[in-house]
C-alpha cells in the first residue's frame, strides 16, 4: 500500500470512530486484527474484528464514561508506507460527572487495505485516576526459571 491510501483509510477509520460507525470500522479492520493498549495497564491485546470493533463503540469505557459525551480532536497524522500514526485528544464526561480528558497516540499497520495492529499509548495514570483501571495493577505472571 501507498502512503496517500494509507492517508485516506486512516482517516475513513478515524471519521468512523468519531461517528462510532460500527460497520464502517469493521470494515477497515483485518479478521485477525490486534489491538495493544497501553503497556501501563497491563492489558492483554484485543483480539479479532468483532471484539476490537465492540471494544471500540464503546465496550471499552469499563462503565467510566457517557460515550455519546465522547469527542476526539486530531492533533497530528503522520504516515510512511502502510503504517500511520495519529496523535488525539479525547475529552469525555465521566459518568460520575467529572470531566475526562487525555492525549492518546495510535501506531496503525495496515495489509490489503485493512488494519491489522494498533498500538495505543496514552497515560495511563490519568487512565486509572478516572477509574478505568486498578491504580496498582497485578504484575504478570513470571515465567518458569525467571527469578
Amino acid at each position: 500500500m501507498g502512503t496517500e491510501d494509507t492517508r485516506a483509510l486512516v482517516e475513513r477509520f478515524n471519521q468512523a470512530r468519531a461517528d462510532n460507525d460500527a460497520e464502517t470500522i469493521a470494515a477497515l479492520l483485518a479478521e485477525d486484527v490486534e489491538w495493544h493498549p497501553p503497556a501501563g495497564i497491563r492489558a492483554r491485546p484485543f483480539r479479532g474484528r468483532e471484539r476490537v470493533t465492540r471494544s471500540l463503540t464503546g465496550g471499552n469505557t469499563s462503565g467510566v464514561l457517557d460515550v455519546a459525551s465522547i469527542e476526539r480532536t486530531i492533533l497530528d497524522v503522520i504516515v510512511d508506507g502502510d503504517s500511520a500514526v495519529v496523535r488525539q485528544l479525547m475529552t469525555a464526561t465521566r459518568l460520575d460527572g467529572e470531566p475526562y480528558c487525555n492525549d492518546y497516540c495510535w501506531v496503525y499497520t495496515f495489509s490489503d487495505g485493512r488494519i491489522t495492529q494498533m498500538v495505543e499509548y496514552g497515560d495511563t495514570l490519568l487512565t486509572a485516576r478516572a477509574g478505568f483501571v486498578p491504580l496498582e495493577a497485578p504484575a504478570p505472571p513470571k515465567e518458569e526459571g525467571q527469578s
